[in-house]
């Protein structure tokens, strides 16, 4: 090799070792532990994590009063709060191999987990079916579970950002989702409307 034809970085690494030769002009190897991800990407895992945190705590305020309109036993409401971290659990093994197709995909499939099993939480009043409450709670723990996330930024983040970006996403992202679903629950308890044979009222 010609001289000049590689660059040589004056000093030594960080571990003691010569430093790598490069060519000039060449983009330097990127630092497995200084690996991130953009501002955005951060934004999504946020309200990702926050939320299935609001999903699991949105229904606390009214859960036992739907319940009892339904006729269901007593106590019967902790079925219905409880069927969302039962959900989060027995999807772990469909999440692991949905991650290793795509981050994106397994993201976009939790949405529509959320979503049906909301619908389904909500027809058991047109149905007067009480199963149904407990079947669209664990559909929506199908979605709500973090672990996809969590995954997502062991393998995207390097080791010196970490911790960091876990406390951004998961820390702030867990308070605001479980301080907005009761929140946002006992305002809508203060709404009245009816779509068809569903009737919401105070």
């Amino acid at each position: 090799m010609s001289n000049g034809a590689v660059q040589r970085t004056k000093g030594r690494g960080a571990s003691g070792l010569p430093a790598l030769e490069t060519e000039p002009g060449a983009v330097p190897p990127i630092d497995e532990d200084d690996r991130t991800v953009t501002k955005g990407i951060l934004v999504v895992c946020f309200l990702q994590i926050a939320l299935g945190c609001f999903y699991q705590t949105c229904t606390i305020p009214t859960a036992r009063q739907y319940a009892e309109e339904l006729n269901a036993p007593a106590h019967f409401d902790a079925y219905t709060v409880g069927a969302v971290s039962i959900g989060s659990a027995v999807i772990q093994p469909l999440y692991r191999w949905l991650l290793s197709k795509s981050f994106a995909a397994t993201m976009h499939f939790q949405l529509v987990c959320i979503q049906l099993g909301s619908i389904l939480y909500s027809l058991a009043q047109v149905a007067g079916k009480m199963e149904l409450l407990v079947v669209g709670r664990l559909l929506g723990g199908f979605g709500a579970s973090q672990y996809p996330i969590y995954q997502f930024i062991a393998e995207s983040v390097g080791k010196n950002h970490r911790s960091k970006v876990i406390s951004l996403v998961s820390g702030f992202g867990k308070s605001f989702g479980f301080a907005l679903g009761p929140i946002f629950a006992a305002c809508v308890a203060n709404v009245d409307f009816q779509l068809g044979d569903m009737v919401v009222d105070k």
